[in-house]
């Protein structure tokens, strides 16, 4: 027999970003990890491109774990969060 688990629900707020303001998001996310890169005249194409880098492959070492270790709910939801912001940098290359 199946035992009987109890399943919790949390309320969460979500926005919807337009592509303005997911750059802005990420070159700022981009500029705190690369702190030596901040400088008054910053390239924010450069910036943008090293966190895609980085995203992208996080995004192949989780999608790898969960290869690994299929059943494991943690690791499948780390790898949705890499994919996601991949996709999102994406949408912004194409922009």
């Amino acid at each position: 027999m199946e035992k009987h688990q109890k399943i919790t629900l949390e309320t969460a707020t979500s926005y919807h970003l337009s592509l303005d303001e997911l750059r802005k998001m990420y070159t700022l996310m981009a500029l705190s990890k690369y702190n030596y890169m901040r400088k008054p005249n910053y390239n924010e194409e450069e910036l943008l491109k090293l966190l895609r880098s980085d995203i992208k492959e996080l995004l192949v070492e989780s999608q790898s774990l969960t290869k690994q270790i299929p059943n494991n709910h943690s690791l499948h939801k780390i790898m949705l969060f890499f994919d996601n912001h991949n996709k999102y940098l994406k949408m912004i290359d194409n922009q």
